[in-house]
């Protein structure tokens, strides 16, 4: 049997909320975007907005994870709430500002793979981490 079907390699990433906008704050963070992503293609499947139900899952990290989340993009994060998103198995990419959308777009521009946090060549992006690397600041030229 033939198929014509495209391979998609699609993956799931978590932006905590403010709005329309990424939060500053991860910690301070009760919703989320849920965003589906083709890698291949460097295309926005679909966004969900999705609030964390405190009452019912004791941490953030393990509910990300069971939404289907495989890394976080966020603005700021303590570095123990970092580590606990690494402890459940999700990659955290840090240092985006702005419209979810705008850093969603930004991200697959700089080459998004699932697992990976992509070099980060704006503005928008100076620094990153990703499991087993820790703080990397980057400056202009993409220098440390």
């Amino acid at each position: 049997m033939e198929t014509n079907q495209l391979t998609v390699k699609r993956i799931r990433v978590a932006l905590p909320l403010y709005g329309n906008r990424v939060l500053p704050r991860f910690g301070l963070a009760r919703e989320f975007a849920l965003a589906d992503l083709d890698c291949e293609g460097d295309v926005i499947l679909g966004v969900e907005r999705c609030e964390w139900p405190s009452w019912r899952w004791p941490s953030v990290p393990e509910w990300l994870k069971a939404q289907g989340a495989v890394g976080v993009l966020c603005s700021g994060i303590h570095p123990r709430l970092q580590q606990a998103l690494q402890d459940e198995g999700l990659w955290v990419v840090w240092g985006f500002m702005g419209e979810v959308e705008e850093v969603l777009k930004l991200w697959l521009l700089q080459g998004a793979v699932e697992g990976r946090a992509p070099a980060a060549s704006s503005p928008c992006c100076r620094r990153r981490t990703t499991p087993g690397r820790g703080h990397q600041h980057l400056g202009s030229g993409g220098k440390s």
